[in-house]
């Protein structure tokens, strides 16, 4: 390993004195935020994946930032080191959730070929064990997809459509900070509202004809919201 990547691997592992987290200003907490859904929205449409391997890797994305990262005053000098060895750590995040979720991962050179040369294997396979200890080894994590999933056991089959359009939703949520910070049964409820105003040309209703399915306790005035929110956010990112 050259000078540069000995030193963004200590920036990484090493905490601040006393036991703080690394200090990052606000801008880079954004970047972080925010470089872990596009890692995995790249990956999951260039390997077709499911949509509960991406909805796990933000998962455990937010919690390793959460444990490892915090908004203060940078140190000299480590500011730019942060995003030199990120990359790695996103991708290390994505293929630990591939192995944890799919039958068939992806090749980690592979992955790491697309990103060119400031992201290799051998730093992938290296972040994959400090996320797992940062996490403290527990990536079995209930996310959007799989209350959805439980949701949809509960649907007719004239129904079952909407699932793979509520999934898109959930992750499409996902890439929002303010949208993902929803608990998860007003994601997943909100999704399938989504899903339901667009295959019926409808608008979001807590008293929606197609959703009788759902538990008349999760659909709530705050899935509305959020399924309006999400709309009105595509239409401006032009989705």
């Amino acid at each position: 390993m050259n000078t540069t990547w000995n030193s963004v691997l200590d920036c990484l592992t090493s905490p601040d004195p006393g036991g703080k987290t690394i200090c990052v200003d606000q801008d880079d907490m954004d970047f972080l935020e925010g470089l872990g859904p596009a890692t995995f929205s790249f990956l999951n449409e260039m390997y077709l994946l499911s949509s509960r391997t991406f909805a796990l890797a933000i998962h455990v994305w937010k919690k390793f930032i959460a444990v490892r990262y915090h908004v203060g005053k940078p140190r000299m000098g480590q500011v730019q080191l942060l995003k030199t060895g990120l990359p790695n750590v996103s991708c290390a995040c994505y293929v630990l959730c591939c192995k944890f979720v799919e039958t068939h991962i992806p090749r980690i050179e592979d992955v790491a070929a697309f990103f060119g040369d400031n992201v290799t294997a051998t730093a992938i396979r290296h972040h994959e064990l400090q996320i797992l200890q940062d996490v403290g080894w527990d990536v079995n994590i209930t996310t959007a997809v799989d209350v959805l999933h439980a949701i949809m056991t509960c649907a007719p089959p004239c129904l079952q459509a909407l699932s793979q359009r509520a999934e898109l939703y959930v992750n499409v949520g996902y890439c929002d900070t303010t949208l993902s910070n929803f608990p998860l049964p007003v994601i997943a409820v909100g999704s399938l509202l989504a899903a339901s105003c667009d295959e019926f040309n409808t608008v979001a209703r807590v008293d929606s004809p197609y959703l009788r399915f759902v538990p008349e306790h999760l659909i709530t005035a705050e899935c509305v919201l959020w399924c309006n929110s999400l709309r009105n956010w595509m239409r401006r990112c032009g989705r």
